[in-house]
């Protein structure tokens, strides 16, 4: 279970919203009913609200007027897996299969997400974790999820600034974010180009 504040702004799903958007089932170019792969199931999530009906939210933005200071909402959410840290491996094949995993992972729920018009903006280490699972053998198999998708950009739905809203963790976003090229707004080569930090940070 999650229990977060989210960025209270109109131009962002919720991150619950979003789970639940990725999970739809839809037709591949097979022909099959498909979700976004290495991605968490959502079984259930909303908003918090008070006794009177009010949503939570952080109360600072009311304090001082004449600072603008960003709101918050109580939400909670819950998935279906659970995984362990990217950093948890247990010796060096199971690392050098994650390791192989995390470009796997990384870029098939990053395509597959982005051909529903959902740009993840934040892929790094921390956003990826290990889920153990056993077979019908009991042979424990290793794979990945990419997750933490409360920044999202989803076509249709987001209008954020950019200049306010720049995504990502700095150790693992691309140059062309870090050096704040003139006109360049956050796309998929970004993201790319972050599974490949991530790579060489493992």
């Amino acid at each position: 279970m999650k229990d977060a504040w989210r960025i209270d702004d109109s131009s962002l799903l919720a991150e619950y919203q979003v789970y639940a958007k990725l999970g739809e089932k839809r037709l591949d170019s097979e022909g099959t009913e498909t979700s976004v792969p290495h991605v968490p199931q959502l079984l259930c999530g909303g908003d918090l609200f008070l006794a009177n009906g009010d949503p939570q939210r952080t109360l600072t933005s009311s304090l001082d007027a004449t600072k603008p200071v960003q709101q918050y909402t109580h939400f909670r959410m819950v998935l279906k897996e659970v995984g362990k840290p990217l950093s948890s491996f247990k010796n060096v094949p199971e690392l050098l299969r994650v390791l192989r995993d995390v470009v796997l992972v990384g870029i098939a729920a990053h395509q597959c997400a982005l051909k529903r018009g959902i740009l993840h903006r934040d892929i790094s280490a921390g956003n990826i974790l290990i889920v153990r699972e056993r077979d019908a053998a009991g042979n424990e198999k290793v794979r990945g999820l990419l997750i933490d998708w409360d920044l999202c950009y989803v076509q249709g739905h987001s209008q954020s600034d950019e200049k306010r809203w720049i995504t990502g963790t700095w150790q693992f976003m691309s140059i062309a974010l870090l050096s704040r090229r003139k006109g360049h707004r956050h796309n998929d080569k970004d993201d790319l180009e972050s599974i490949l930090w991530v790579l060489c940070y493992c």
